[in-house]
């Protein structure tokens, strides 16, 4: 086993590039690489942090223990009927580059969710979704290792208990598994998802099909979210708030012009970036170098010398007004990682 860096520079491993370094770390391309790095780190007992592109994180100036950037490559079709697919993608895959490759070959059912940043690996932890879709809905199950019964395992997409931006992965008993490859149920007759109005109306009358959305789909996240690799950023910082559904009746008699989502049960999703904008947090910088894109009221940037307290009070001071004004509670979506400075 190559033995960990100690105290390496893992600023590139976190989506706002925040100034952060990890108590020892370790890139792993395999399996096997993945098990010597877990009895290394259990021979020590040190703790473990497990990263894809840290395309949704938030990084505090230390991270302790020992810290893997899953890097397993590998694309495979594992069954195909001539209609429908099961493609196993290994964890540390592009996301982005597998869902072009995955369109390139015919093979369908993930177009909505192009262009989203990050890893294969990462992608069941949130239940990443966009335009009116969610990952969940093709997954089949997720390969992952378990560290308390020290084996791989296969965990059936019910296992995963998938929610909105969320999944057993991101829960204390989920806490133990490792993906390391996710299988996805594709077709190549996907029926198009369309629902989302601002995709419908980009795509206009048709005819349209798979190709046709993944490209409007591009061009949509490129017209109104920042490139992170130019402009540091995690995507949408705050989920949208799921309430009853009187209470968003009553919202809509107080806020007509705030936008209103169907969502799962008796409950309405409401638009947190209207919420944040009505209040005059869009494109201005509050704390530092952080501050609130000038396109997207829920996108949080760093415009070069950030830090992870800055990202964390401007959040703070973001959702107490939003709870001020609309007695609704938002959540941040990225997760936090690490130690605050001393």
């Amino acid at each position: 086993m190559v033995s960990p860096e100690s105290m390496a520079d893992i600023a590139h491993l976190n989506g706002m590039r925040l100034p952060a370094r990890g108590e020892h770390f370790l890139r792993i391309d395999s399996e096997s690489a993945l098990v010597d790095a877990l009895s290394w780190a259990a021979d020590r007992d040190v703790a473990i942090t497990v990263i894809g592109e840290g395309s949704n994180t938030v990084m505090h100036p230390l991270v302790q223990g020992l810290v893997l950037e899953m890097a397993i490559p590998g694309l495979k079709v594992m069954d195909d009927d001539g209609t429908r697919l099961l493609v196993r993608a290994a964890a540390g895959e592009n996301w982005h580059s597998f869902v072009l490759w995955a369109a390139e070959r015919g093979f369908h059912g993930l177009e909505n969710l192009a262009l989203i940043p990050g890893t294969v690996g990462a992608a069941p932890v949130q239940n990443i979704g966009a335009y009116g879709f969610e990952l969940a809905s093709r997954v089949r199950s997720v390969y992952c290792y378990d560290r308390v019964l020290e084996e791989f395992k296969t965990l059936s997409a019910a296992d995963c208990h998938f929610g909105y931006r969320d999944s057993i992965f991101k829960r204390t008993d989920g806490a133990h598994y490792i993906i390391v490859a996710v299988d996805f149920q594709l077709d190549r007759n996907a029926i198009p998802v369309v629902t989302y109005p601002e995709l419908k109306q980009a795509l206009g009358q048709g005819p349209y099909g798979a190709v046709e959305i993944l490209e409007e789909v591009v061009n949509l996240r490129r017209a109104k979210l920042p490139d992170p690799a130019n402009l540091p950023n995690v995507g949408s910082f705050f989920k949208n708030p799921a309430v009853p559904l009187p209470v968003a009746e009553s919202m809509k008699v107080n806020w007509p012009l705030m936008p209103q989502y169907p969502s799962a049960g008796e409950t309405v999703k409401l638009s947190a970036a209207w919420m944040i904008d009505y209040l005059g947090w869009r494109d201005a910088t509050h704390e530092g170098a952080i501050g609130i894109y000038r396109d997207h009221a829920l996108i949080m940037v760093n415009h070069g010398a950030g830090s992870a307290a800055g990202v964390l009070n401007l959040a703070t001071k973001i959702m107490q007004s939003v709870e001020n004004e609309f007695q609704i509670a938002l959540e941040i979506e990225p997760s936090l990682i690490g130690l605050p400075a001393a």
